[in-house]
């Protein structure tokens, strides 16, 4: 059984590559596919970079293929009880993999060249709204709590350094104290830092998606995250 999703365009060739495992090793259970992204956005394409592994980056003994790119015996697929239909809006592709990791021993084959083309949203509000689902699914799946709480953390301080930022502003210019205004350069810095930590994933990139990838990253995980929580009780 091959597996790709909406809005992904396998590649010719990728129905023979996934498959490529079961044809030529009777003890071939599941066949992991990647995807790419194609998108004329900038900003689709900076997310991109920062969510997809590059081909030299994925370990095949640990990846975890996205439902656009995945292939699976029938008894397999059976034993694991399929997708998961409990998620209330995704994230069933990521827990799919995480239990058959965990229950499948061996025959595990990393398929680089079955490649999905990922058509992703183009706007910042879609592109958010994609991210948001994705991480209320891992919350509702309790996966990858380290990953999100960092994310949190990452929110936290941006709002933290913006809001000290603008309060020392204020206040600079209320009072006519112009040495503040040092501080609240320094609280910008503190507030943009954990978008800087994405930057070299994004070296390409223009400004404009070296700041707004980042913040959209962030924003969309930790919040998606917390709501999984909350709606998991």
């Amino acid at each position: 059984m091959l597996f790709s999703d909406v809005g992904s365009l396998p590649d010719k060739e990728w129905v023979r590559e996934l498959a490529l495992p079961f044809l030529s090793d009777r003890t071939a259970t599941v066949s992991l596919g990647r995807s790419e992204c194609q998108s004329d956005s900038a900003l689709a394409k900076a997310v991109c970079r920062l969510i997809l592994q590059d081909k030299e980056e994925i370990d095949g003994n640990t990846y975890l293929a996205s439902g656009r790119s995945i292939g699976v015996l029938r008894e397999q697929f059976i034993n694991v009880d399929g997708f998961p239909e409990s998620l209330t809006l995704a994230g069933e592709d990521t827990l799919f993999n995480l239990k058959l990791r965990a229950e499948v021993k061996e025959g595990f084959y990393y398929s680089p060249n079955a490649v999905a083309k990922w058509m992703p949203p183009k706007s910042f509000k879609a592109l958010w709204k994609m991210l948001f689902r994705y991480a209320k699914g891992d919350a509702e799946s309790g996966i990858f709590y380290k990953d999100y709480l960092n994310r949190i953390v990452e929110l936290s301080a941006f709002l933290l350094g913006v809001i000290l930022s603008i309060l020392c502003f204020y206040y600079s210019i209320k009072r006519h104290q112009y040495g503040v205004l040092i501080l609240s350069a320094v609280l910008v810095y503190f507030a943009v830092s954990p978008l800087l930590a994405y930057q070299h994933r994004l070296k390409r990139f223009a400004l404009q998606e070296k700041l707004l990838a980042p913040l959209l990253l962030i924003s969309s995980q930790a919040l998606g995250f917390i709501s999984g929580l909350i709606s998991s009780r």
